[in-house]
């Protein structure tokens, strides 16, 4: 079994709906899924101006991390993600898979505080 941390994102005005649907489909999708209350934080490395809608979230898992990987991806275009989502700034939905196995995969994701601050309710 897979363990794995991720962070889900959105900027869109319905970004909180957008995130609790996405929860509700990880969470019938994966039975042992946890997440932290949803928040807003300021924007990171974004070339948009707009707050973020984040949430982090702990899965156990069957699958290796390219399959997972590439199921968020194909979430993140059903939700209306587009290639040049960073490009414009408007960011539907983002999922990243931030820790692996107890292996932090992206340190960036790990040191903010879009990702520790859900973590942090997490651990509690």
């Amino acid at each position: 079994m897979n363990n794995a941390i991720i962070g889900l994102a959105s900027n869109r005005n319905e970004g909180e709906n957008i995130l609790r649907q996405t929860i509700e489909k990880l969470s019938r999708d994966f039975r042992s899924a946890i997440f932290s209350d949803c928040y807003l934080t300021d924007p990171v490395g974004s070339c948009s101006k707009r707050m973020y809608w984040n949430c982090t979230g702990i899965i156990e898992t069957d699958l290796e991390q390219d399959t997972l990987k590439n199921l968020f991806k194909t979430m993140e275009r059903e939700a209306g993600r587009m290639s040049d989502c960073k490009q414009t700034g408007d960011i539907p939905l983002d999922i990243d898979i931030v820790v692996w196995n107890d292996r932090v995969v992206r340190p960036r994701d790990w040191e903010q505080p879009y990702f520790q601050t859900g973590l942090k309710q997490l651990k509690q």
